[in-house]
């Protein structure tokens, strides 16, 4: 009889301007899987710098999540003075875990979010972009605020 397979090794950590190039690629993956992808082309050169930005901003945080030594994780997020009340909200620019570690996930927002409070935020604004992730983030206690419209007004 087969041997079970060995226990993952799963690690949430910060991520570091080594794994910056496989930040991008996971933020390209999450457009390739989104439609966000018809709308604009992701510039891996722009996200680079953008990942680079928030690492090095106080209020901005890259967490990595590990399996067995290999990145297949990583959720970006940014605290902000909302515009209307001033409280430190946290917002995600950027979610994405491989379809084989799904799971692990949930553990990744969840550390995000510890963060987020220790930070001083108030609240967690997540983007979903089908009514099935909408339904997902519910489940997890995050309610609807709104929608999002985009009309393109120059090239």
């Amino acid at each position: 009889t087969p041997s079970p397979p060995p226990p993952r090794s799963t690690v949430i950590r910060e991520a570091t301007l080594e794994d910056i190039p496989e930040v991008v690629q996971m933020v390209v993956d999450f457009a390739d899987s989104t439609k966000s992808r018809q709308k604009f082309e992701v510039n891996p050169e722009r996200v680079d710098s953008f990942v680079r930005e928030v690492i090095n901003n106080s209020d901005g945080h890259v967490l990595v999540l590990e399996e067995n030594g290999n990145l297949v994780g990583m959720i970006g997020i940014f605290i902000y003075p909302h515009q209307y009340s001033g409280e430190r909200v946290a917002t995600e620019f950027a979610w994405w875990v491989t379809p084989e570690a799904r799971e692990s996930g949930v553990k990744l927002l969840r550390k995000a979010e510890s963060w987020a409070r220790e930070k001083g935020a108030k609240s967690m604004i997540m983007v979903a972009l089908t009514e099935k992730v909408g339904k997902f983030y519910e489940r997890l206690g995050y309610h609807h605020i709104e929608d999002n419209y985009e009309l393109r007004i120059g090239e």
